[in-house]
């Protein structure tokens, strides 16, 4: 990433406040809050002069004395491992102080076991092997964690799979040989739920990380803790009661979980490096083998009970299956349309609209009707508007107004001079238009960045080596902008950028004045992506590059924000974050039919007939039972339209009852 991303993120987020005062002399520029730790909030920042990505945590001399801060900075510095979170520098500042981290953009361990099954278990035991391999690094050198818990392993992104980091040393304590046993006077600090026994006393040592590696794995694999309650409860838990074998796992992983967690320290793993060995050659067993794809939580934490056991069934207030009651949509089509044609759907606050071969259909929300009328060519791809939509074919862009009457020619605005010479056939994957509203259903005070109807749309295109940029006027819009003189919108060339390579890009609009074009190498051994970001009138705005394959992009209604299919792992879709850089990795259980994006949230249509809606976090809402779909989009305020894999008929279900409450409050912006 470079400098210029640091410009854009910058531009995007318009931080402000007295701690962006404060950096004003600082060689770091902070782009967002990322998270709160024990001792302060951890923000990510870009390095001005480098343009590197790093996070500064906080660290508050009322929370962290100085002492102990420079006692973290002492262990993390002498600490370089690719398994634990690199200290890159300190940077003391008028109002606090700050350690520089490596920034690690896929989160944490917490986020992958609350993130509704995204891991695989194979995928899940390595995670656990390279942390241990971190913490023996550590342990060799004399230093004792004392803090390990999901929330403290950070995730990033390497060669397309998650990197492990080990973060937080703020309470570890040091032992001159990795073999001893130490014990302090104070507060044993740390978080009680992963405490070993020994540590309740003040005591510490290598298998007391060993210990607390065992609850991280318990939990990674379970679902949930073995233990729960107050201090005083986990304090009697850890030193009295066995924890109960999970027998649904293979043996040989039941039988690490039980001596990871013994009550007496020397009956633990003597390392952690040990343990590590003890899991590398259970995932080369064949009962782990055999359900290595198998997704981990076994449970979900909603399929738990309050005492920690797996309940019989799923919770029918979050996840419950169930049928959804769609009905049909009259329609009549003017042409019959080709055999292989592929139905189209789109919608904006007050339409949805269709397309099927040649044949468009729009249907108001408010006023129950629907209009229809034919177009010269098969339709590629819909582009709905807040007061319209623009309707592509391989030749021509059309301009449906909303208020028209009846559409007719006058108000199709045909624009055959964008394409006559590209030379190049056009695909919706390679031309994107400007959104001139951000719309929120649920929260009229979410609003963001609309754009006044008499102003421009803008559309790039991409022809191999060159990306053009335009702008449109729709006369139609404002009887005072100038048309030809058949009544048709006007086009202008902004800007034609040269690229260096005739791979041409994916290109999405972001927002109304934010296109990103995304190349991706098709080498599952390399995988790369590069996003580069644009004005809309052409200017560049700075580059991401990430170690994955995407194979599409989507534009999403939440700012800033996009889904991505991975190329090599079907099963899997990304929620990329650009306020700032996040990645949220979200598993599906058969490569999707048909996808959706409402401001609420997203999902899809997967076979033999299911559908699976998510929230903005990532989390899973509900699943229903419902027609496999070939096409989706919104329908009203929280209702969804389909067209099945069986005919050409448009199915909509009004509610899909989730909670407009908790869907507002979940969105963050």
């Amino acid at each position: 990433m470079g400098a210029a991303y640091c410009k854009f993120i910058s531009i995007l987020i318009g931080f402000g406040g007295t701690l962006a005062k404060a950096m004003q002399r600082s060689k770091y520029r902070i782009l967002g809050l990322v998270g709160q730790g024990q001792y302060g909030k951890v923000y990510c920042a870009s390095d001005r002069q480098k343009g590197k990505l790093v996070a500064l945590k906080e660290l508050s001399h009322e929370r962290s004395p100085t002492n102990q801060f420079l006692q973290e900075l002492w262990y993390i510095i002498s600490l370089q491992h690719p398994n634990i979170a690199a200290c890159l520098g300190l940077e003391h500042i008028q109002n606090g102080r700050y350690l520089v981290m490596d920034y690690c953009e896929a989160g944490t361990l917490r986020g992958l076991i609350e993130g509704d099954q995204t891991l695989g278990l194979l995928e899940g035991l390595q995670i656990i092997v390279e942390i241990l391999e971190g913490l023996d690094y550590a342990h060799q050198r004399g230093i004792i964690h004392c803090d390990l818990k999901p929330e403290n392993i950070l995730l990033t992104i390497v060669a397309g799979k998650w990197q492990p980091k080990l973060s937080d040393f703020g309470i570890a304590r040091r032992l001159p040989s990795h073999h001893d046993i130490g014990s302090s006077s104070q507060s044993p600090g740390g978080s009680p739920a992963y405490m070993a026994p020994e540590r309740f006393y003040g005591m510490y040592s290598a298998q007391s990380d060993v210990y607390a590696m065992g609850v991280v794995l318990y939990e990674l694999l379970v679902g949930d803790r073995p233990f729960h309650g107050l201090f005083s409860e986990l304090m009697w838990a850890h030193m009295n009661h066995r924890v109960e074998r999970p027998t649904f796992l293979p043996e040989c992983l039941q039988n690490i979980l039980q001596k990871s967690l013994e009550k007496l320290p020397a009956r633990r793993f003597p390392s952690a490096g040990a343990m590590a060995e003890s899991l590398k050659a259970a995932m080369a067993d064949p009962s782990v083998q055999e359900i290595g794809d198998r997704l981990i939580p076994w449970y979900l934490p909603s399929q738990m009970t309050r005492t920690g056991e797996a309940a019989d069934s799923l919770d029918p207030d979050s996840n419950a299956i169930d049928s959804l009651e769609f009905y049909d949509l009259p329609h009549k089509f003017n042409n019959p349309p080709p055999s292989d044609s592929q139905p189209l759907l789109a919608s904006n606050p007050t339409h949805l609209y269709s397309a099927t071969g040649s044949n468009v259909i729009a249907w108001s929300y408010t006023e129950q009707q629907s209009q229809s009328f034919t177009v010269s060519e098969s339709v590629v791809s819909l582009y709905p508007m807040s007061h319209g939509c623009y309707i592509l074919t391989n030749n021509y862009l059309h301009w449906w107004h909303n208020s028209s009457p009846q559409p007719d020619s006058q108000s199709l605005g045909f624009l055959p001079q964008i394409f006559k010479d590209t030379g190049t056939n056009i695909k919706k994957t390679t031309l994107s238009i400007s959104q001139d509203v951000v719309q929120s259903h649920l929260n009229s005070s979410r609003q963001a960045h609309l754009l006044p109807e008499w102003q421009r749309d803008y559309l790039t295109i991409a022809v191999p080596g060159q990306l053009r940029f335009y702008s449109l006027t729709k006369g139609l819009t404002n009887p005072h902008h100038s048309t030809d003189d058949k009544g048709h919108s006007s086009v202008k060339l902004l800007k034609v950028i040269s690229v260096s390579t005739q791979i041409l890009p994916q290109l999405t609009f972001i927002d109304g004045r934010h296109l990103l074009a995304t190349w991706s190498n098709t080498k599952p051994s390399s995988p790369k992506t590069i996003f580069q970001m644009y004005s809309r009138r052409g200017a560049p705005m700075g580059t991401i590059k990430l170690p994955i394959n995407v194979n599409q992009v989507f534009a999403t209604p939440h700012p800033y924000t996009i889904l991505a299919l991975c190329q090599h792992q079907p099963l899997t879709l990304l929620q990329i974050n650009l306020k700032p850089l996040s990645v949220i990795r979200v598993a599906v259980a058969s490569p999707p039919t048909a996808l959706f994006m409402a401001d609420w949230g997203y999902g899809w249509t997967i076979e033999p007939g299911k559908m699976q809606i998510f929230n903005w976090s990532g989390h899973r809402l509900v699943e229903y039972n419902c027609p496999v779909a070939t096409a989706l989009a919104p329908w009203k305020q929280t209702g969804l339209a389909l067209v099945p894999s069986t005919g050409y008929s448009i199915k909509v279900v009004d509610s899909l009852g989730l909670p407009l409450q908790e869907l507002s409050e979940d969105i963050d912006v």
